[in-house]
């Protein structure tokens, strides 16, 4: 919860890293972006034939990590100096066609894009390497990560293709959990982002509206597209987030603000924060108990850091209380599970 919280944006909350994957955040002039890039080459080499979370390499990424290294040895390094980031598959990068993660439109659009999206050019401009594109649903349309360029997304943190990792961003999920990146581009309407991010256990950030410029990435929904980064903790995510940010003339619906407050936060600020729970969304009693146990963990820790908590009721057109059936939260997870189980979600 504390990425909600710090960034006073919509986060999945994120599971603990796994123990193989330590992100550095702190790049001293003993830092060698060189080796981490190679490393990270080397972990897509591996896994991703089953992962299936990258879209493109970039050809050039150890070239761009061996400049990063000059600017940190040179103490002039942009505030990403050695992150390692994959872009969405709907993000333009200069060079590379963008082909949305589809197999028709990768047929017939071939042409390269001439520029990159804004927000790849911001980060590189920031000393961050692009590695790549991440997979994910065609046109970002789906929540299930499955592209029909490159095939169905999986889960890294469960055994080989046991299950998906959600979507639309799910190859930028994917990869940041699997460790191949310190961080990853994904948008957001309805979810992209934060389905995803939870399902992988990491973080995701759904932005404010026109916080981040939408220029160079292929549209969903232009009154609704939210672009942030998805990461493995809160504090590499507002890293990111705050190079991201900010006006941009080529996006009419991008903010005005130069200020972009994405600085994690300790406990003790939170005393400033109120957040609301609406009841009817949160049956508890209609989940598994590790989860239910989880959510009330989340709620206590807040509490505890001082924030206060106000109770929300749905209401209809009509103004009325929504009432959920009685019971009919959990007959539908347990309908859910029961068809997981079986093979039958697929």
């Amino acid at each position: 919860m504390t990425g909600a919280a710090c960034l006073g944006v919509s986060c999945a909350l994120p599971r603990s890293p796994a123990p193989w994957y330590a992100p550095t955040l702190s790049r001293t002039e003993h830092y060698n972006t060189v080796e981490s890039v190679k490393r990270s080459l080397d972990r897509i080499a591996e896994r991703d034939p089953t992962l299936q979370a990258v879209a493109w390499l970039n050809p050039h990424a150890v070239e761009a990590a061996k400049r990063a290294d000059v600017a940190i040895s040179a103490v002039i390094a942009g505030p990403l100096a050695g992150l390692t980031i994959l872009a969405k598959s709907t993000f333009d990068v200069a060079g590379v066609p963008t082909d949305g993660s589809s197999k028709g439109w990768a047929r017939a659009f071939t042409a390269a894009a001439s520029t990159d999206a804004v927000t790849v050019a911001r980060v590189r401009e920031a000393d961050a390497v692009v590695l790549g594109k991440g997979a994910a649903d065609d046109f970002a349309y789906g929540g299930a990560g499955l592209a029909s360029a490159t095939g169905q997304v999986w889960n890294p943190r469960y055994p080989a293709r046991e299950r998906i990792a959600g979507g639309s961003s799910g190859g930028s999920a994917a990869a940041v959990a699997a460790g191949f990146c310190d961080a990853a581009f994904g948008t957001d309407d309805g979810g992209s982002n934060r389905i995803p991010a939870h399902y992988c256990g990491i973080v995701g950030v759904k932005t404010t509206f026109g916080l981040v410029p939408r220029s160079g990435v292929i549209p969903t929904w232009p009154w609704l597209d939210c672009h942030g980064p998805l990461a493995v903790s809160a504090l590499i995510a507002a890293r990111v987030l705050r190079v991201m940010a900010g006006p941009d003339p080529s996006d009419a619906f991008s903010l005005r603000s130069q200020t972009t407050n994405a600085s994690p936060v300790s406990p003790p600020e939170l005393s400033n924060i109120r957040f609301g729970l609406v009841e009817s969304h949160a049956q508890l009693d209609a989940l598994p108990t590790q989860q239910a146990t989880a959510f009330r963990g989340a709620l206590s820790r807040l509490k505890a850091g001082g924030a206060k908590n106000r109770a929300r009721r749905a209401t209809g057109h009509d103004g009325k209380r929504v009432r959920p059936t009685k019971g009919a939260g959990r007959e539908r997870v347990r309908s859910a599970s029961k068809r997981e189980r079986a093979g039958t979600i697929p």
